[in-house]
């Protein structure tokens, strides 16, 4: 009953109001997250934040690293998503996280059954990851944009682990039909928006959208498994 209120609320209300200024998100593009503007789990989770602050939100999904850009450069006012390493450091010089997580993130290293991970020594294994991550991590790492080419590796023996978001990597496995594989958890990571530095603006409207929205408890059923 909880999820179909909060579908209703999306349904009734939209992201507009009449009286709302309009602001603008761009999406990464995450197959499963956000195949379009209108698909995808973070197209609906914007909906239900604009319902819950009372604002209008634009939305368009381009590739990942031109998504980001096109906030520093002015021509969208946030990003989504981009995960939080906690060090200090941003996406893009003149760009910040706003202040409230949307959700956090499991990683994962992915290896195969029997290889013992040491946690402690990570920089001694082969490990890739998606090709937009390589910089969280403080150890060396292989960038890869064929996430299943490189679960097919872990399982042949080529490298020593896959490291990368644990649901996105049991989904891509099981629909490619990779078997084979243990998991080791890694680290859980703060989801943010990413906007300019210093626009306290979107920072407030994101803040009361997210916060409302999980005090309802319609963002955690709108995202699903993927609320962690």
């Amino acid at each position: 009953m909880k999820f179909l209120s909060a579908l209703l609320v999306v349904a009734t209300f939209g992201y507009t109001t009449a009286n709302a200024a309009e602001h603008s998100v761009t999406f990464g593009e995450i197959p499963g997250f956000s195949e379009s503007a209108q698909e995808g789990i973070l197209p609906d989770v914007m909906r239900l934040i604009g319902a819950s602050a009372g604002a209008e939100f634009g939305m368009i999904v381009q590739p990942f690293k031109r998504s980001i850009m096109s906030v520093a450069k002015g021509k969208h006012q946030a990003h989504l998503p981009f995960l939080n390493p906690g060090n200090g450091s941003v996406p893009a010089p003149g760009l910040a996280f706003n202040s409230t997580p949307l959700f956090h993130t499991q990683f994962s290293l992915f290896h195969r059954p029997g290889v013992e991970i040491d946690m402690s020594n990570l920089a001694s294994l082969n490990i890739e990851t998606e090709l937009a991550h390589t910089d969280l991590f403080s150890f060396p790492t292989t960038g890869t944009s064929c996430i299943p080419c490189s679960l097919k590796k872990v399982v042949a023996g080529r490298v020593d682990a896959f490291l990368f978001a644990n649901l996105d990597v049991i989904a891509i496995a099981e629909a490619e039909g990779i078997t084979g594989l243990a998991e080791t958890l890694y680290k859980r990571y703060p989801t943010h928006f990413v906007i300019k530095e210093g626009d306290t603006e979107i920072d407030a409207l994101l803040t009361k959208g997210i916060e409302d929205a999980v005090q309802s408890g319609s963002l955690q059923e709108v995202l699903g498994p993927n609320w962690q």
